[in-house]
């Protein structure tokens, strides 16, 4: 991160009440997002409500009015994914 110079007090006060330059000074880590969008997706249709539940059984997907997407293999739902943070 680069900091601007300042000629005066006042603009280096409101330098400092910028939240990212103070999280700079705190000396926190940096925030990476990883990529968690799938390589490929393919969409299916079917012809009825029975295929639909025949590829569901077959693929052992519990498939509702509602479900619109299925990960391959399973991936179980994360509750409350945007308020989580994970240090590897």
């Amino acid at each position: 991160m680069a900091f601007k110079p300042v000629d005066t007090l006042e603009e280096l006060q409101k330098e400092w009440r910028n939240p990212y330059i103070q999280w700079y000074a705190a000396g926190m880590p940096s925030f990476v997002s990883r990529n968690t969008e799938p390589w490929k997706q393919v969409t299916l249709k079917f012809r009825s409500k029975e295929d639909r539940a025949y590829f569901g059984e077959a693929m052992n997907y519990k498939l509702t009015d509602k479900t619109n997407v299925v990960w391959y293999p399973r991936k179980e739902s994360e509750k409350n994914q945007m308020s989580r943070y994970v240090e590897e």
